[in-house]
């Protein structure tokens, strides 16, 4: 581990580890899992229920879960749940009227 010094957190000196990636790590061979990556948006987080209920109907169970703003709000409802019951979570939650009326159309 080259260029890694050791770090100090709360008055203890950490091991160095250079996160650098070498060989085969960073690949497809040696990732050995499924991540989904939610990003944020608003109503982009009502879209990705689609994405959701598909993976969930063909039986698809992310190993985990990560997202931004809405889409961190709905990995984190994901990542609590097996997906079919994440998904009806997220349904009624998306279908309440208090949703509807922040996303709802506006004219300026």
């Amino acid at each position: 581990m080259t260029g890694a010094a050791p770090r100090r957190y709360a008055g203890e000196t950490l091991p160095a580890h250079d996160w650098r990636m070498t060989g085969t790590q960073g690949s497809q061979a040696a990732s050995g899992g499924t991540v989904l990556v939610l990003g944020g948006g608003g109503a982009r987080g009502a879209a990705q229920l689609g994405v959701l209920r598909a993976l969930a109907e063909r039986g698809i169970e992310p190993d985990a879960v990560v997202g931004t703003s809405v889409g961190a709000l709905n990995a984190a409802v994901c990542a609590r749940h097996p997906l079919p019951e994440a998904v009806r979570l997220l349904e009624a939650i998306w279908a309440t009227a208090e949703v509807r009326d922040v996303f709802r159309s506006r004219h300026l």
